[in-house]
């Protein structure tokens, strides 16, 4: 019970942390600068957005689980585009929501990238520690 709270707490507080940062591209996403439509999503964006919106913090840097997290490398054999779209939107068990967070076309490409065969080729590497 305490190690499934403590896991509670260290993803609400990531997720926190992502909603405080400004780190989604939402306002980008809304309004194009030069009046542009936004990109469709992408599996390559998908992959971007695992780097950088906090997935990396709970599921690993290549998505093969840790503590807090659990292993989703082969979750597209597990679940189909609605539940992968559904656990990101509205979290369930012990992740929190990323509706907030995210748009619809961010959540859209990580499901295409999670889905996508080459998907963890496309993660850029974590940023060296100093």
């Amino acid at each position: 019970m305490v190690n499934r709270l403590s896991r509670l707490v260290v993803c609400c507080l990531a997720f926190l942390a992502l909603a405080s940062s400004g780190v989604s591209l939402r306002a980008q996403q809304d309004a194009p600068s030069n009046g542009a439509q936004p990109a469709p999503p992408s599996a390559k964006d998908g992959a971007a957005l695992f780097a950088t919106s906090g997935c990396m913090f709970c599921h690993g840097p290549q998505g093969a689980g840790t503590d807090k997290a659990p292993n989703i490398r082969d979750v597209r054999k597990r679940k189909t585009d609605e539940e992968i779209f559904h656990q990101i939107h509205d979290g369930g068990k012990m992740m929190p929501p990323f509706a907030d967070a995210l748009t619809e076309d961010e959540i859209h490409s990580l499901v295409l990238f999670l889905r996508a065969e080459d998907g963890w080729a496309m993660v850029p590497p974590p940023p060296e520690k100093h």
